[in-house]
């Protein structure tokens, strides 16, 4: 009985010699914490991270931005055939409609940037409206079912009722 009273004493002993060293190591581990320089590795590491997110963000918000600007170009054309057909086969006029100009003002307001409408004056059968995009190069559409991007603008003397070629 005293061999048993001995084995579980000295066990109790080397449980508690065993939490006081765990206590003193981790008090030592949490003293000594991070270094400067580990501190601005990390700093360095997470905005080279975010540069990169950021940057790869912008060309994506403007790609967007181009997508809802020829959106808004494509309703001209179906706006185009009811005004078309509601004023006697011809489109003269068109580019002056309420409705079209609100889609052309919703296009351009949508890149922030230019825009333009042209009617064949002499004819009325053909029009023709660009915008500038926000990643530079132009959309247009006419008449003809032409929706083309192109890399010039138009020559902003001339009215155009076609999209031109690049």
């Amino acid at each position: 009985m005293v061999i048993h009273t001995a084995v579980v004493l000295f066990s109790i002993f080397i449980v508690i010699m065993g939490e006081m060293k765990k206590e003193r190591y981790l008090k030592e581990v949490m003293q000594k914490g991070f270094t400067l320089i580990e501190l601005l590795v990390v700093i360095a590491i997470i905005s080279l991270l975010a540069t990169v997110v950021f940057a790869s963000l912008g060309s994506t918000r403007d790609k967007s931005k181009d997508a809802a600007a020829k959106e808004n170009m494509i309703n001209l054309r179906s706006i185009s055939e009811l005004y078309y057909l509601e004023n006697g086969n011809s489109y003269t006029g068109f580019c002056q409609d309420s409705e079209a100009r609100a889609a052309l003002n919703m296009a351009t307001s949508t890149t922030g940037l230019d825009g333009s409408c042209d009617v064949d004056i002499v004819t009325g059968e053909h029009w023709a409206a660009e915008i500038e995009l926000v990643l530079g190069d132009y959309f247009c559409i006419d008449t003809r079912g032409g929706g083309k991007i192109r890399t010039a603008s138009k020559n902003d003397a001339a009215p155009i009722t076609e999209c031109p070629a690049n």
